[in-house]
């Protein structure tokens, strides 16, 4: 039916998000955004793109981009990561149908008199069938699936400056499984599903579902918002 209407189903992903946060986690607002993955840059394109999206959404918290490291702080840490293909398969069983049987029969029929008291008859007879179920097929889908994660680990950058002491503030990490591969198209997805909670503990995990449609991760990506009538 989405084909006949010429309208795609949009993609849905889940994503799964964890928080931690120290008392005085909020009173830490200037930042500077490091790379957290081993052997990636700051010049890095990749991490430009992805820390991109992620000064969009502690901006949308209330956090404000610091000049340098020295007037920071707190310490971004933005390491992300995105599994090999995990192969799975599920079965599925679709039903059959077809005539079961006959739900009921009618006949008709003439009776033509050949004289001296003599008769003959002749008649048909019509079958109703009855369908159902007759049988059932099987079969097995194969799928491919990557789980991403993307983490933010706050540091306070005073204690650093200090002591060096590498104090944490809060952390926060963004688990997504599902059948792209693609990490840049998934990036903005989980970091839209993370904002919420930035330098907030969530007690447990959250699941968040987001639409590809959602207007938020078209603006995480950078896309200027249709302008409201």
């Amino acid at each position: 039916m989405a084909f006949l209407s010429g309208c795609a189903t949009p993609i849905k992903y889940s994503a799964s998000v964890s928080g931690f946060a120290s008392p005085d986690a909020s009173n830490k607002k200037r930042y500077v955004i490091l790379s957290g993955n081993k052997d990636t840059s700051a010049s890095d394109l990749e991490f430009q793109e992805y820390s991109g999206m992620l000064k969009r959404t502690v901006n949308g918290a209330g956090f404000t981009e610091a000049p340098s490291f020295e007037q920071a702080d707190v310490a971004l840490f933005f390491s992300y990561s995105i599994s090999d293909g995990e192969e799975r398969t599920s079965s599925y069983v679709i039903p059959q149908f077809g005539q079961t049987g006959i739900s009921s029969s009618t006949t008709y029929g003439t009776v033509r008199s050949t004289g001296y008291g003599g008769a003959t008859y002749s008649g048909t007879t019509y079958h109703t069938p009855s369908y159902g179920i007759t049988g059932y097929s099987s079969g097995v889908n194969s799928y491919t699936t990557f789980t991403r994660v993307a983490r933010i680990q706050a540091y306070d950058v005073k204690a650093y400056q200090e002591n060096k002491e590498m104090k944490q503030l809060w952390k926060l990490s963004v688990a997504s499984t599902g059948s792209s591969g693609d990490l840049r198209r998934v990036m903005p997805v989980m970091l839209v599903a993370a904002a919420p909670y930035i330098a907030r503990s969530t007690t447990s995990a959250i699941t968040v579902d987001i639409s590809e449609t959602d207007l938020r991760i078209q603006a995480m990506r950078g896309n200027a918002l249709p302008e409201k009538k």
